[in-house]
């Protein structure tokens, strides 16, 4: 069973449950990295070790397993530790902002299931410099944000092609911030809804019937 599809499952309909019960408050206890990490020492830090997060979280429906990535790479966090979160939303104080939350949306779309530790390693560190670095060029070598030491080759250009596909993908995703005022904030990511084939025929049967009745009802005026 591929974890990471799991997740987003149940991330999609946790995270919509959470929003319509009005929950807001999501404990949060991560237990290791899920693909292992790399010793990485950024402009925005010392030498950390990055790589995505396995764990449990209670996003509406109880802890259930949970993959993520750090989005406050200033704040300190412990394995094996229950932390309370409270999701924050897009635009809000606490939250991403517009261009931050749809450039993660598009990262996501275009990397698909992170599978290996390169993956993992280049994920968060891209979605560290789209944080920091959401107003101009992504690049892990420039900028507000960038790596000093550690990334591997594969790292940075895995990252660099996810960076060069952005511009031309629509985002799959809406991305939400997990935020705590003392410790390590996280993301979740709601895959969007798409039509069933049944409803989206349905739907283009009802335009196409609108549209013939508009045509008779001026062709009647003339």
């Amino acid at each position: 069973m591929n974890i990471t599809r799991l997740s987003l499952n149940v991330l999609a309909t946790s995270l919509t449950a959470a929003f319509v019960a009005g929950a807001q408050a999501a404990p949060v206890n991560l237990s290791q990295f899920s693909l292992g990490s790399e010793a990485i020492d950024t402009s925005k830090s010392g030498t950390v070790n990055v790589g995505q997060f396995r764990g449990q979280a209670d996003l509406g429906k109880g802890m259930q397993e949970f993959l993520t990535f750090c989005v406050d790479i200033l704040q300190p966090f412990s394995f094996n530790t229950t932390y309370q979160h409270q999701f924050a939303a897009t635009g809000s104080a606490n939250g991403f902002t517009v261009r931050q939350a749809d450039l993660m949306g598009r990262l996501y779309t275009v990397a698909g299931p992170i599978d290996t530790k390169t993956e993992s390693v280049a994920f968060q560190l891209a979605l560290w410099e789209i944080l920091y670095d959401s107003n101009g060029p992504l690049n892990l070598l420039a900028g507000n944000f960038f790596l000093q030491s550690g990334g591997s080759t594969a790292v940075r250009n895995q990252a660099a092609n996810w960076f060069g596909q952005l511009d031309a993908t629509q985002s799959q995703y809406t991305v939400t911030r997990l935020y705590n005022a003392s410790a390590q904030d996280f993301i979740v990511a709601e895959r969007n809804a798409v039509p069933e084939p049944a409803s989206l025929a349905l739907s283009l049967v009802a335009l196409g019937g609108l549209a013939l009745a508009r045509r008779r009802q001026a062709a009647k005026r003339r």
